[in-house]
């Protein structure tokens, strides 16, 4: 078999969109402090706390329907035309941020920027798995959150040494080198294969496995059994659509099952545990919790830690296993909530002198992030393709992702007025108790998935 080089690549240029979101998510988080102050840069003033609600939450919105749009296009252009396809909306949202006249621009920008991360999330694993060779597969599939996390540093690091207007300006050169670059790489030779031109779909695999045009198949043995196989995949696939489709139609009972259930409750914890509504307002939460660390150098410690987080539960998945990680970070991360919600309560309740303690709130929230990048915010996602059976996998996913969209917007959208209303400590608190309740739940129904075929994580299961 060749070189793994052209496959690195492809990661690598079609992951220049992940940092391109990551950096929309990581620089609003030092923006809207710009926004909620006299120096706002719009010519209409100071933007209201409602109004940074909607800037922030809105992007969840883009991403529900990201979510849905792109994964069904991908099906029928092809992973690469809609990737390609999702850099334009990218490009409009930095132009927005650029030329916005008032907070409508904003709301239009973050909608766009969570449509391209529904698409991202979505359509890049599937490209990922279709590409990779089995001994690689994993390594390429963190680039993605390497590339997702990465950006976010970077948004970090920009809106605190860099004017506001700078940061849209270069960020647009990732969308743009995107498209300059992932436009000389074939689509994958498993859609090819599904679209019956079985010719193209060999010159892709030859050309993610660096071998020539010129060599015959039967001169490499691993190369014609992997093409053999991905032949063989792909009848199974047909065959035993055409049972499902015949014999055993969709019905809303498919639903009811304990891996379906399973998959939305680990949804829901992964956005209920705080992570990315924090992560979101980590400038403002600095900022309101009395640290007298910068918040922008704050924000940039905790981008940094999630960045090696989310590196550290790459390595750790497939050693440890999925539940083990999940319920040490679950754990962690609800430890460190109570924490940062007790400093706070104490420095804005009380007459507590806390002089001696104000590198509380940085460790505490570094902690927390760090914590579940290694387990809380990633893994689920991993464990949603593993446990779901094939008859609902495509359509059951979707609907998961959906649901983890629309938390993303609820809870990001009611984080402001709520803490405004019953203090940060009693939000974070909330956050803890959520990742307790999940630490029960793991414990209790989900089972380890580590080193199990598909096949015998659904025998676990006992899914229909």
């Amino acid at each position: 078999m060749g070189s793994a080089l052209y496959q690195y690549l492809c990661c690598i240029c079609v992951n220049l969109c992940t940092v391109g979101y990551g950096i929309s998510v990581g620089w609003m988080a030092s923006a809207v402090v710009v926004y909620d102050s006299d120096a706002s840069p719009l010519p209409t003033g100071r933007v209201k706390m409602d109004e940074i609600g909607w800037i922030v939450s809105i992007l969840g919105i883009g991403g529900l329907i990201g979510t849905v749009a792109v994964g069904w296009l991908s099906e029928r252009v092809g992973r690469k035309s809609a990737l390609i396809a999702m850099a334009v909306p990218q490009i409009i949202s930095y132009l927005l941020i650029i030329y916005a006249q008032n907070v409508y621009y904003l709301y239009a920008s973050r909608f766009l920027s969570g449509f391209v991360g529904g698409a991202v999330f979505v359509v890049i694993p599937i490209m990922v798995a279709e590409i990779a060779e089995d001994r690689i597969r994993g390594t390429l599939c963190t680039i993605l959150v390497l590339g997702s996390t990465g950006g976010v540093l970077l948004g970090f690091v920009a809106g605190h040494f860099l004017d506001y207007s700078e940061t849209p300006r270069i960020s647009l050169m990732f969308p743009i080198l995107f498209i300059a670059f992932f436009s000389f790489m074939p689509e994958t030779p498993y859609y090819l294969m599904k679209t019956n031109r079985m010719e193209e779909a060999e010159k892709s695999l030859r050309f993610y496995r660096n071998i020539s045009p010129k060599a015959a198949v039967s001169d490499n043995k691993t190369f014609e059994h992997e093409l053999s196989k991905l032949k063989y995949s792909y009848t199974e696939t047909q065959r035993k659509d055409t049972e499902c489709s015949s014999s055993s139609p969709l019905k809303l009972s498919d639903f009811f099952n304990r891996p379906f259930a399973i998959g939305c409750t680990l949804m829901v914890a992964h956005e209920t545990c705080g992570g990315f509504t924090m992560c979101a307002y980590a400038a403002m939460i600095f900022s309101k919790s009395g640290s007298t660390m910068s918040p922008g150098i704050s924000a940039i410690i905790v981008g940094a830690i999630q960045f090696l987080g989310s590196y550290v539960s790459a390595l750790l998945i497939d050693r440890l296993g999925r539940k083990v990680l999940m319920v040490f970070s679950f754990t962690g991360t609800g430890i460190s909530h109570v924490v940062l919600a007790t400093y706070i309560y104490l420095a804005s309740s009380t007459n507590i002198n806390l002089q001696a303690f104000q590198w509380v709130p940085v460790a505490s929230f570094s902690a927390m992030i760090f914590i579940a990048s290694c387990g809380a915010l990633p893994i689920p996602y991993v464990i949603v393709s593993e446990i779901l059976p094939d008859k609902i996998r495509s359509i059951g996913t979707t609907f998961i992702f959906c649901i983890s969209w629309a938390l993303t917007f609820v809870l990001v959208k009611i984080f402001p007025p709520l803490f405004a209303t019953i203090g940060l400590h009693s939000c974070i608190f909330m956050f803890a108790i959520s990742c307790f309740a999940t630490v029960v739940y793991l414990l209790l129904f989900v089972p380890e998935t580590k080193g199990k075929s598909l096949d015998e994580i659904l025998i676990i299961l006992k899914a229909k």
